[in-house]
This record gives structure tokens, sequence and C-alpha cells, in this order.
């Protein structure tokens, strides 16, 4: 079996998001991935929140400075069935 990666810096666009859920590709690695939108939040599988989001592991030094600091954060995303994706724990 051939497990097709994506390495994409999509600079939170939409539009990527909805590019990724038709390539067919099995895991995509992404720079500025930002959130998917609704339309595709239920296609693609970004893991547990604490495992991306710098909220919940880095205490609460960031309230009230960057109210958008995950936006910009990295993320491995399951695009399909074909892979097991687990996050290093």
């Amino acid at each position: 079996m051939t497990t097709t990666v994506v390495s994409w810096n999509i600079a939170k666009r939409h539009a990527a998001w909805r590019q990724l859920v038709e390539m067919g590709a099995d895991v995509a690695l992404l720079r500025e991935a930002g959130n998917p939108p609704a339309d595709v939040a239920d296609r693609v599988e970004t893991g547990p929140r604490e495992h991306r989001d710098s909220h919940v592991w880095n205490s609460q030094w960031w309230e009230g400075r960057w109210p958008n600091l995950t936006d910009r954060w990295p993320k491995v995303v399951k695009l399909s069935n074909r892979v097991e994706v687990s996050p290093v724990l």
C-alpha cells in the first residue's frame, strides 16, 4: 500500500482545505493551517486539541496577548481511512 503525504503552507486559506480533501492524499503536513472551514471539517481529522493548540499546554500566558496564536501553528491532518495517525506522547 502506498501512502500519499502532502506538505503545504496553506496560509489559513479555506480554499486550500477544500482542495486537500479532493486530492486523495492520506496525510497532510500543514503550516499556517488555521482551522478547517465548516464544510470540510467533518472530512479531516486534526487530532486531539491538546496536541495542536498551545492554549491548552502552554498555561495562560497568552491570554489578552495574541487571540489567534494557534491559527498559524502546524498541523498533521489525517485525510483518509487508509492510514492511522497517532500523536507522539
